[in-house]
């Protein structure tokens, strides 16, 4: 009986993610495993590569298959049904999309927009229940700011979430959980399992057409965007699931599982909790007030109490944690705590990830090189948050805000990630903001003569290889070794090679997970199902 298909690939480079050895001539796979890597020479002497199909790579290169470390992806999949607010460039505008959305719906129907973000307008302004109900539509209505952490809601949406309309909420701008008996509200009259189920599926196709072949999904019920474990688990018994899944939750699980629960397609990776807000929606939690709103600091969601007890168990439970921390009060909060723990039960068998570290001051940088937490950084935001950041932080604390340089140089470990829904899913649109800090002559969130940048062989690592060293699994993925799990992108072009400014335009032709096609059509090469 005949063994699993094997694919020799030759023509071009291979970016390994090994450091002492970057870069190989030829790739030979078989089945979902890689069998050889290195010289074309001494790959096609390997016993085995006789009776291999050929892929001539045309001087493209392949980099094994990128993680996304922290991405809402139910929530990407179930904004393809929802109003997109994105390229509204007026309070006025918004409100006359919202007009014809409830045109063409009947009245009862929900109105849900995604990914307002005022601060491109004009005049940047959060929309109130009052713009809301000025339309004069039945229909309840929920709009959720690019960052998701503040909703605005109509009066109707209000009442149907069981929420007051006069008092603290009578704006019926929702900043943080506030928004939860809404949400929920809203679920319960469109939830169809099949419908969530087929726009999982195209969002997983999406990942997979950038060249992600795994990624790192944060649920959080909480906030309105749980992650729905059991459809990932119908896709993967479909053999429909073209990402590896690893999930968060922002609540710890009912039952004694560790991180690591599952297999190596749909796996429990552990506990999410959420520090602070945003600084687009001003609820970051900052040591000193807001450059733009003198009497607003942001707020930290839990007491050092109680965060050190969510933490520490879930340390006892070896789950590992992410924590939220934007705001660097946000941030010293999580290291202080961490340390208690550390103390207490030294360190865990897998670090403590910090999410995001925007306002990150040289102290706090050292501490969490001291404590060995691993951050995830989204390299995109510095260029979206271009407008804002500014505004909210002023030339002193930008000076020590979105400088990923110095996690990269005090040998912190860095996982890339999109944070979708919140920036684009495409890894290339990240790497370029990295590698560029620039977007022609203008700086984005670093002052001039600073330098930002990041080197492309280090954003690169921080999307392949320490997504899964820092889950346990860096000794078979990750890197184009022999023995690994065949998960690798082909892309169109060798982008050690191209202008930094194209980085942006780098496009996968060809996507491969555990060995069978993903994304993009080889003749002879199994697809993802088959």
């Amino acid at each position: 009986m005949a063994g699993p298909k094997k694919f020799l690939l030759t023509g071009g480079r291979i970016w390994t993610g090994i450091p002492a050895a970057p870069f190989a001539e030829a790739l030979l796979v078989q089945g979902s495993r890689i069998v050889a890597v290195g010289r074309k020479k001494d790959v096609l002497e390997r016993v085995g590569s006789d009776g291999a199909e050929r892929l001539e790579l045309e001087g493209n290169l392949v980099i094994p298959g990128i993680t996304d470390a922290h991405i809402h992806l139910e929530a990407f999949a179930k904004q393809k049904n929802a109003l997109d607010l994105l390229d509204i460039g007026s309070k006025p505008a918004l409100l006359e999309a919202i007009r014809e959305k409830a045109e063409h719906v009947g009245k009862d129907e929900w109105i849900y927009g995604c990914r307002l973000n005022e601060t491109m307008w004009p005049v940047p302004v959060v929309p109130t229940r009052d713009d809301l109900d000025s339309l004069g539509i039945q229909n309840p209505v929920l709009l959720m700011r690019v960052c998701a952490h503040v909703h605005v809601a109509n009066s109707r949406a209000m009442r149907l979430g069981g929420l007051r309309t006069d008092g603290m909420l009578s704006s019926g701008i929702l900043n943080e959980e506030t928004a939860f008996p809404i949400v929920t509200a809203m679920e319960k009259t469109g939830k169809d399992p099949a419908l969530q189920e087929a726009l999982l599926h195209r969002a997983c196709l999406d990942l997979a057409e950038v060249g992600i072949t795994s990624a790192h999904i944060c649920g959080a019920a909480s906030y309105g965007m749980e992650e729905d474990l059991g459809l990932y688990q119908s896709l993967a018994e479909k053999r429909l699931l073209p990402v590896r899944i690893l999930s968060y939750h922002d609540v710890l699980p009912n039952l004694t599982i560790r991180s690591g629960f599952g297999d190596e397609w749909v796996c429990y990776g552990g506990f999410k909790i959420f520090l602070d807000g945003s600084l687009g929606g001003r609820t970051a939690a900052l040591v000193h007030p807001y450059s733009d709103a003198p009497k607003e600091s942001g707020m930290l969601n839990h007491s050092d109490e109680d965060l050190f007890a969510c933490l520490e168990e879930a340390v006892r439970r070896e789950v590992q944690c992410q924590i939220h921390a934007i705001g660097d009060a946000a941030l010293d909060q999580a290291l202080r705590v961490i340390e208690k723990i550390q103390e207490r039960h030294g360190c865990p068998r897998l670090p403590f990830r910090i999410n995001h570290a925007i306002v990150c001051p040289p102290e706090l940088v050292e501490k969490i090189k001291e404590l060995g937490v691993a951050v995830d950084i989204q390299a995109s935001q510095a260029f979206s948050d271009r407008n804002m950041a500014p505004l909210r932080l002023g030339r002193e604390r930008l000076a020590h805000s979105y400088t990923y340089r110095r996690f990269f140089d005090s040998g912190i470990p860095v996982a890339s990630s999109s944070d979708s829904p919140v920036e684009d899913i495409n890894p290339w649109l990240g790497i370029w903001a990295g590698v560029t800090r620039r977007d022609g002559e203008d700086y984005f969130c670093c002052l001039p003569g600073s330098d930002e940048t990041l080197d492309l062989g280090e954003l690169l690592t921080s999307y392949v290889v320490t997504p899964q060293e820092i889950v346990g699994r860096g000794n078979r993925a990750g890197k184009i070794a022999e023995g690994y799990l065949a998960d690798f992108t082909v892309l169109d072009c060798d982008p050690f090679s191209i202008p930094r400014s194209a980085l942006k335009t780098v496009k996968s032709k060809y996507t491969v997970v555990n060995g069978a096609l993903s994304f993009g059509v080889v003749k002879g090469w199994p697809s993802i199902g088959e």
